[in-house]
């Protein structure tokens, strides 16, 4: 890959994780809001709430760690690499 069409690639990726880290700090939040309520009629639906917050950090951790993976080969492909400046 050319290094314009690299460094775009860099910054969608930096830009997605980035937005995986705000996600995964909502869903910790939802989670602790679940587990303060006291007001669960139905133990059920709790844990069930629970189960669903759990399942959904595993899975953006799972991308973020994949998200980082691409971008380390992404710096280890481009390390030493130089770019000349364009001039008009």
């Amino acid at each position: 890959m050319d290094p314009i069409g690299t460094a775009k690639q860099f910054e969608k990726l930096s830009k997605r994780r980035e937005q995986v880290a705000i996600t995964l700090q909502h869903i910790e939040k939802e989670r602790n809001e679940a587990e303060q309520n006291t007001d669960w009629l139905d133990q059920a639906a709790y844990e069930s709430r629970i189960a669903l917050l759990d399942r959904l950090s595993e899975w953006y951790i799972k991308e973020i760690h994949e998200i980082d993976k691409a971008l380390n080969q992404v710096k280890q492909t481009n390390t030493g690499l130089c770019v000349p400046a364009i001039t008009h």
